[in-house]
């Protein structure tokens, strides 16, 4: 009740008619508070995310990867695709994993695979598409060409442009 703000010194607080009722509504009414507050919290911690992966942004070859945006974006991913990403969304936030969405350039807001990254050895944990599906040709190539890229630095040139290791050429930039 003190959490409340509820007036310990009215009767009807301190002593409601239905104690069981009195309880679980005032843990429920706690509840929706704490989770308001640890909303806000994740919305601003995705926030910080967003910038610390921003230097993984990449295009190449018609695809496109981008560190997931909110909680909202993570829950859309995942029932798009029918998998289980929007449940990572506390982990990414608390910077315990990293999600990232693949995209077509031509369609960037349609879910095509959910990749999540390990950052301390750069290494993909899980790359998935549609209902869990594994991985394309084309999905897997462009997965290699940006490891190679972030694990060769994600070196950028004077234009923002990614530098590709053992290639002339840049890739678009994201």
């Amino acid at each position: 009740c003190r959490t409340l703000g509820r007036n310990l010194d009215d009767a009807q607080v301190r002593f409601p008619r239905n104690l069981l009722e009195a309880h679980d509504a005032a843990f429920k009414q706690q509840r929706a508070m704490e989770n308001k507050v640890m909303a806000k919290s994740r919305v601003s911690r995705f926030r910080i995310r967003r910038r610390q992966l921003a230097k993984y942004i990449f295009a190449a070859d018609g695809l496109k990867i981008i560190p997931a945006w909110s909680e909202r974006e993570l829950q859309r991913e995942g029932d798009l695709l029918h998998h289980c990403v929007g449940s990572y969304a506390a982990r990414h936030a608390a910077g315990g994993t990293a999600i990232f969405f693949i995209r077509r350039t031509v369609e960037p807001w349609t879910p095509y695979y959910t990749l999540e990254l390990e950052e301390k050895t750069l290494t993909v944990r899980q790359n998935r598409g549609l209902r869990n599906c594994g991985k394309t040709r084309e999905v897997q190539a462009f997965e290699d060409l940006w490891l190679s890229w972030i694990q060769a630095g994600a070196k950028r040139d004077e234009q923002g442009r990614p530098v590709l290791p053992g290639r002339k050429e840049e890739a678009k930039s994201a």
